[in-house]
């Protein structure tokens, strides 16, 4: 059987196998697939390491109420370097069950002060 296309949201066949009276037995049903996607998230060199928010990572409309959202701690960010990183966030739904696995993208840049010089003919004083 051929994988189906994830490219967009979709309903494919799944095999479900279950047991009546003893006889196992199995049917197909239609199952909609909603494919989600991670979003970029540029974040400041900090030299204390202080982690991203995972919930700026993705899309938390595309979710249930209640879920919650954090980094696989396989994939952590180290926010003391300038660099793009790869990450993992786990969606968790209001009981704590993982539910999906989303991939993205977490690039840390530095910050860089900036001076605004004022227009001394634009000053008044009082």
């Amino acid at each position: 059987m051929a994988s189906p296309d994830l490219s967009d949201d979709t309903d494919v066949n799944v095999t479900v196998k279950y047991t009546v009276d003893g006889e196992e037995k199995t049917t197909v049903v239609k199952v909609p697939v909603t494919v989600v996607e991670g979003v970029p998230q540029i974040v400041p060199v900090d030299e204390n390491n202080k982690q991203p928010n995972p919930e700026n990572s993705i899309d938390k409309t595309e979710y249930p109420d209640g879920a919650t959202f954090e980094y696989d701690p396989n994939t952590p960010v180290d926010t003391t370097k300038p660099g793009d990183y790869t990450v993992n966030v786990i969606v968790k739904d209001k009981d704590g069950t993982p539910i999906a696995e989303v991939p993205a993208t977490v690039r840390v840049v530095e910050s860089y002060p900036q001076f605004v010089p004022v227009d001394k003919d634009k000053t008044t004083s009082c």
